[in-house]
């Protein structure tokens, strides 16, 4: 009878525990059972003398090969890692800028030469010298400001294009957004640096048109 009764017990353990897993089951996102292996985990503590602690015996822990982090330390030097990063993509920026705007300079003055009877024509239908030297600028300005458009325009071009493969195979979310304030000041100065650099050109086509007046000196 005793040995009745165990077995009465037990079935009704076996039967317990199987409605456990059973409703465990029935409960999606449950985790059922213990995982085979943790890769990570985050723990807390009240004061930071126990994290320092804790971080350096999980660091000399010798039979497994642990490694403890603190996550805001990580942060920051991860941060510091993308600062030089984003100053070297910044270098290479200004050298591209700078080459865009010395092979403008370049086609400015080889084709300059070229243009002194359109000049002529210029200044035989009243057109003063300065008035030469502001258009000189002004080709210069708008040409500037083109190629910032355009940069910009294939810019966000390239961002909604990229933004769905980079979350796609990368799991990387980008969010497009306006040009900021440090962006803005940036293309401001390249406009800036473009209308000074047209000078160059413009100077030259303003003594052109003082030397040769309505005719044209070849």
């Amino acid at each position: 009878e005793h040995e009745h009764e165990h077995d009465n017990v037990e079935h009704k353990h076996h039967n317990h525990k199987a409605h456990d897993l059973s409703a465990l089951e029935s409960e999606p996102g449950d985790l059922i059972g213990h995982p085979k292996q943790l890769t990570a985990f985050l723990m807390g503590f009240d004061s930071p003398l126990y994290t320092l602690q804790v971080r350096r015996n999980i660091n000399t822990y010798k039979p497994e090969a642990l490694s403890a982090i603190m996550p805001g330390v990580t942060l920051r030097e991860l941060w510091g890692m993308l600062d030089i990063v984003e100053k070297i993509l910044l270098l290479f920026s200004v050298v591209v800028v700078l080459i865009s705007l010395l092979g403008m300079l370049t086609t400015l003055l080889s084709s300059l030469s070229q243009r002194r009877r359109e000049l002529a024509i210029l200044r035989s239908v009243g057109a003063r010298p300065k008035h030469i030297f502001s258009l000189m600028c002004s080709e210069a300005v708008l040409i500037t400001v083109l190629g910032s458009l355009i940069g910009v325009i294939l810019f966000y071009l390239l961002m909604l294009i990229g933004q769905g493969v980079l979350q796609a195979q990368f799991g990387i979310s980008i969010s497009l957004s306006l040009l900021s304030y440090y962006e803005l000041m940036l293309l401001g100065v390249i406009m800036c640096t473009g209308a000074v650099i047209g000078t160059i050109p413009a100077i030259r086509a303003y003594f052109y048109s003082l030397n040769d007046g309505m005719s044209i000196k070849l």
